[in-house]
């Protein structure tokens, strides 16, 4: 598996609460597996493509949880509908439980 090293991205994530957060590419890594993706491979390509999407998409440094969340739930339904399933569910439920 391919190692995604904390130093080496410098990025943010501000939260819905405004809060700003350390990005940790273990974290997406983690979102694929919880879909459903089984292929170590494929997550640890998936998670290299949105890296590239989040430096390339973030503002001052940091990009947006619901920016991450749809680009991952986009990536999800070109490869497995399932999977964009299971993590929209697990999304919606994240977001119920923040209110």
């Amino acid at each position: 598996m391919r190692n995604f090293r904390k130093k080496t991205i410098k990025l943010q994530v501000k939260k819905r609460s405004g809060d700003l957060e350390a990005f940790d590419p273990h974290k997406l890594q983690s979102s694929f597996f919880a879909a459903g993706l089984e292929n170590r491979e494929e997550v640890a390509g998936l998670v290299q493509k949105l890296v590239a999407w989040i430096q390339e998409t973030a503002k001052d440094g940091s990009i947006e949880t619901q920016a991450m969340w749809t680009k991952v739930s986009e990536m999800l339904k070109e490869i497995d509908p399932q999977a964009a399933e299971r993590y929209e569910s697990f999304r919606r439920e994240s977001i119920i439980g923040l209110k």
